[in-house]
């Protein structure tokens, strides 16, 4: 696990509430209702904050962030570090 997924998924888990977000990578976190509305805008703002992203909610797909996997695979998307 590189920083930036450690970063990631630290912030996931605070948003969620919930540690098994940065333990379980396929966690299904709106089946779960460990993200809601919410959370879900909380984790938005907090990612902007640490990665310097502009991420609007209505641009965001909701099946973008359903695991933490994928919010990982989005931020890198966005930072150009596709992997």
């Amino acid at each position: 696990m590189d920083e930036l997924e450690r970063r990631v998924l630290e912030l996931l888990a605070s948003a969620c509430g919930d540690p098994r977000a940065a333990r379980e990578p396929d966690l299904d976190l709106y089946g779960e209702a460990l993200l809601d509305s919410f959370a879900w805008v909380q984790l938005l703002e907090a990612l902007e904050d640490a990665f310097g992203l502009e991420l609007w909610p209505t641009r965001v797909k909701p099946e973008n962030t359903a695991t933490p996997a994928r919010l990982v695979a989005l931020v890198r998307g966005m930072l150009g570090e596709g992997r």
